[in-house]
């Protein structure tokens, strides 16, 4: 066996990148239970400085809220939620444009979404931009490095 026959059969890790600019929160900062508590998933946040998100991986939107306040995007077999805002569901699509529609195939850093941060603010509502790894059950070990460019790593059994 020599190492190309070695490198064929290692899987890569997925890397998921910031669905948009701002500061780190941990999951257990995340000021919602459904998401400080991990119930739909191991998540992170992005308190954000803009309202434009993008796409964190090169992949295809399998769902988008009627809402648009979230959508799941599948990057190579990873199921990544990326939800825009604490109870934003009650906005009822008020300050959010789309840019995509239902399996339309992304590039990271495609622009999905953008949120009004004004309206979400002036509803009373935290703007933070959660990431959650929905399907981790199937998948390897997950980290969190908190960059940019690397938000969130996962690694296949």
């Amino acid at each position: 066996m020599n190492i190309f026959s070695k490198l064929k059969g290692a899987k890569t890790p997925v890397i998921i990148k910031s669905p948009c600019r701002g500061s780190y929160i941990p999951m257990k900062d995340i000021p919602d239970e459904v998401f400080s508590q991990g119930i739909l998933g191991p998540c992170c946040a992005i308190d954000p400085e803009d309202g434009r998100i993008c796409a964190p991986c090169d992949g295809k939107i399998v769902q988008l809220a009627d809402t648009l306040h979230a959508f799941c995007i599948d990057c190579d077999g990873v199921m990544v939620l990326v939800h825009l805002g604490i109870d934003t569901v009650g906005l009822k699509g008020e300050g959010f444009s789309v840019f995509v529609k239902e399996n339309d195939k992304v590039k990271a850093g495609d622009a999905v979404i953008d949120m009004d941060l004004g309206t979400v603010r002036n509803a009373g509502m935290d703007p933070a931009v959660i990431t959650v790894i929905a399907n981790a059950d199937e998948l390897g070990e997950i980290s969190f490095p908190g960059t940019e460019d690397c938000l969130i790593e996962v690694k296949r059994k």
